[in-house]
């Protein structure tokens, strides 16, 4: 049996690491025998343990690419740069880097730009891409034809189908297509047609109400000859797919707009808390013991900030509405120890008990849950305050109260505290940023849950009183 012996980690960096860290590509440092000597925070973020479990071992104990031999050119020296070479990064998961090799000295110096995010979103605009191609090749065209100086309507058989009308009742008259136009764009549409002039070109986009019942967008398009101008002929194509489509990726552009806002919102509390902590790094009398404690404490505050940011912004491009069992008591040890600082240095308490498992999603209830608490810290007594999660079983719904004993909200100001955009003035309680509490009411009604304010009975000051309905 052998065992490899691993050597010292290069501390020829020192000087530059600190500014290495600063830096937001990756970079791992290898020495002239291929070893890694050093890496970077963004490496670790981008890698995972394995790459600072990887200083003083060979290079391919950091990197590994899919397929094994995709960085070979590189590391032989055969070229100096890479693109788009999957390794395999934090927790597993893929991803897709370009890869810039530099000399350093007797060694060499790699730096990773991670582009996963950039391929992604450009598969997400290639996939729309196509599906709107292949709704335009799909897209069910017919055509139609109107004698406006006897009224009479010709229409194929694709229009017939489109407007679900029985055949044997075919429109015979523009009379009789204006019916199933929905009524608030009836006239409009009329005007539109008795206007066209030769060489315009009509284009009208109309709801109408089909044989079955159903509603359906058309996009009806025609010209006038100059020889005939009595006459109106085109094509009409159903576009409600499309529009469904718009609107879908509208929708979910204002999830990601909003939910960009609230992450920059309620991260502000932790990266304060890492800001702090940072500069006590830079305290001459810390020692070493304390100095790793609070290196480690960064680190772990960092990794837990942007995994919850993934998260979020998952979420946020999610397309189904699927609830899963969610144990709130968990959720209150994730606060806990995101916000574990802010309580220290306002000699505050935060406990939780018995709390159920509820019917919701992790991602959003983290973050609800640390923007409660988070305001409790914030607008709580200034020294010595408490923060408590409890919660009452009802027959169909439970109740998670998080309260606090600071000087609560006024009766009158409870309803405005939820609105979008509100913040409280001096007379109704302390000054916010109006962004919060409204990302809280709309992650509860999305669950279809509430929020509400009220006074704490148990400790004096406000309680945001959360409810869950139970699920069968």
């Amino acid at each position: 049996m052998t065992v490899e012996a691993v050597p010292e980690p290069d501390d020829r960096v020192g000087p530059s690491a600190s500014l290495l860290d600063l830096v937001s590509d990756a970079v791992v440092a290898l020495d002239a025998g291929g070893r890694v000597r050093f890496v970077n925070r963004a490496a670790m973020l981008l890698l995972g343990p394995r790459a600072e479990e990887a200083v003083g071992r060979p290079v391919q104990r950091c990197l590994t690419s899919n397929p094994p031999e995709a960085l070979a050119p590189l590391l032989d020296g055969r070229v100096t740069a890479l693109t788009d070479v999957v390794l395999e990064g934090r927790r597993d998961q893929s991803v897709v880097v370009d890869v810039q090799a530099s000399p350093d000295g007797d060694g060499v110096t790699l730096v990773l730009r991670d582009r996963t995010e950039q391929i992604e979103n450009q598969e997400v605009l290639r996939g729309i891409h196509e599906q709107q191609r292949e709704l335009e090749r799909l897209g069910q065209v017919g055509r139609w034809e109107l004698d406006r100086a006897h009224g009479e309507l010709q229409l194929t058989e694709q229009v017939v189908e489109l407007l679900r009308v029985d055949p044997l009742e075919l429109l015979g008259t523009l009379e009789e297509l204006l019916e199933l136009v929905r009524p608030d764009h009836r006239e409009a549409f009329a005007v539109a047609v008795a206007s066209a002039r030769p060489g315009m070109e009509l284009s009208e986009e109309v709801p109408v109400i089909r044989g079955d019942g159903s509603e359906a967008w058309l996009r009806v398009r025609g010209t006038v000859g100059r020889s005939r101008p009595a006459i109106v002929h085109g094509v009409i194509q159903d576009v409600t797919g499309l529009r469904d489509a718009l609107e879908t990726a509208r929708r979910v552009n204002d999830d990601v707009v909003r939910f960009a806002g609230v992450i920059a919102h309620d991260l502000r509390s932790p990266v304060a808390t890492i800001a702090g902590m940072a500069r006590l790094l830079q305290t001459p009398q810390l020692g070493p013991d304390d100095r790793a404690l609070l290196e480690d404490r960064i680190l772990g505050n960092a990794l837990t900030a942007c995994e919850q940011i993934e998260l979020l912004l998952g979420e946020a491009l999610r397309t189904t509405s699927r609830l899963d069992p969610v144990p709130m008591g968990e959720v209150a040890s994730w606060v806990h120890n995101l916000v574990a600082a802010q309580l220290e240095q306002v000699g505050a308490t935060f406990t939780w008990s018995d709390l159920p498992t509820v019917w919701g999603r992790v991602p959003l209830l983290r973050q609800a849950v640390l923007n409660l608490v988070g305001n409790a810290i914030k607008y709580g007594r200034e020294e010595g305050g408490r923060i408590e999660v409890t919660a009452v079983e009802g027959d169909d719904a439970w109740t998670v109260r998080v309260e606090d004993d600071g000087p609560g909200i006024p009766p009158q100001q409870r309803h405005r505290v939820f609105e979008a955009g509100v913040r409280l003035d001096e007379d109704g309680g302390a000054v916010g940023s109006g962004i919060g509490l409204d990302a809280v009411r709309r992650v509860m009604e999305g669950m279809g849950g509430t929020v509400h304010a009220d006074a704490s009975q148990r400790l004096g000051g406000a309680a945001m009183v959360l409810t869950f309905p139970k699920v069968d």
